[in-house]
């Protein structure tokens, strides 16, 4: 990722263009969530021994640091993160106690045999970064400021986007669909350096952009009927 980034940073020079650049920790909202995570498994993820801090960051929020990114003109990386590093399971305790209040109580998941490499690194892995720079450009507070705030809006059904206009549901819809996007460009490169080249041309990525934010496919999940 820091090569495209660097990539877009050449772009951007060479055309004299305004360039801002997000970094997004766990994105999660009215779609997908911890919540849905337990529900779907029908478990709650036990603690391991070993596990690192990562961070996280409600969608509706990222819209409003991405509109104001734009309205302002701003140039610069971000870190897009809420202000509450923790731990997944953490996370997902309070998801569980969250659902238990509603009377969906889960039992703890079994652990069978090896972990997958996912899990692996998650248990390793130590996420832990700075939003400062985010809430001193873009926003000053956030709507949710920690994991806590924002599970319990999911839960109660209040962060399902009403407050923003079309603009900020298309910057919602558009985010996800560009770190799918970009991973693509990432796994394709290995076996296709020139088409990801090609990938990676301005022209194409707007109209990439375009036509998935106004024509509504984002690759987003259907809304469990629980929420």
């Amino acid at each position: 990722y820091i090569e495209y980034e660097q990539k877009w940073q050449n772009v951007a020079t060479g055309k004299e263009w305004t360039l801002s650049v997000f970094r997004c920790s766990g994105l999660y909202g009215s779609q997908r969530s911890a919540l849905h995570t337990i529900w779907k498994m029908g478990c709650v993820p036990t603690p391991r021994s070993s596990e690192g801090v990562t961070n996280r960051i409600h969608e509706e929020d990222v819209a409003r640091c991405i509109l104001n990114a734009m309205r302002k003109a701003t140039s610069g990386v971000y870190n897009l993160s809420d202000d509450l590093p923790e731990t997944r399971s953490t996370v997902m305790a309070f998801a569980a106690n969250l659902l238990s209040s509603i009377g969906a109580t889960m039992p703890p998941c079994q652990r069978t045999g090896e972990s997958s490499t996912r899990s692996r690194r998650r248990r390793s892995d130590v996420k832990r970064v700075s939003n400062s720079r985010m809430k001193d450009d873009l926003v000053d507070e956030l709507v949710f400021p920690s994991y806590r705030q924002g599970l319990s809006a999911v839960l109660n059904d209040k962060a399902t986007l009403g407050g923003l206009d079309i603009h900020g549901r298309i910057v919602v819809e558009t985010t996800f669909f560009l770190l799918a996007f970009l991973n693509y460009c990432h796994r394709w490169k290995a076996a296709s350096p020139s088409g990801a080249e090609t990938l990676l041309d301005p022209s194409f990525f707007f109209t990439m952009l375009y036509v998935t934010s106004f024509s509504g496919k984002s690759g987003t999940a259907t809304p469990d009927p629980l929420f």
